[in-house]
């Protein structure tokens, strides 16, 4: 359930730096005007207040983002037609054209 805006370089490096200061999850996530929910998955996902380190978050961050494989409409071209045979059908049966 992912929703907001993922955090950038800069907002781990701040967090990075925070968390040396011993400044808590809720008290950096104002710092940033963030919820303090988001700041503290980020910390616990990533090694925790004492082994956070923002570069090693940022280059985890970028690997999950990466789609490591197709996507099933273009890997099937069957699965293609079907989806656009079905929705060619669906407009026909609601009379548009």
């Amino acid at each position: 359930m992912s929703g907001g805006t993922p955090l950038c370089a800069e907002e781990r490096e701040t967090i990075s730096r925070e968390l040396r200061r011993e400044n808590s999850a809720r008290g950096i996530a104002k710092l940033l005007g963030r919820h303090h929910s988001t700041v503290a998955r980020e910390i616990n996902r990533n090694g925790g207040a004492v082994n956070y380190r923002a570069v090693a978050a940022q280059e985890r961050y970028e690997s999950f983002k990466v789609r490591p494989k197709e996507h099933k409409l273009v890997a099937s071209a069957r699965l293609g037609t079907e989806v656009v045979s079905g929705a060619d059908q669906c407009q026909t049966d609601r009379g548009i054209s």
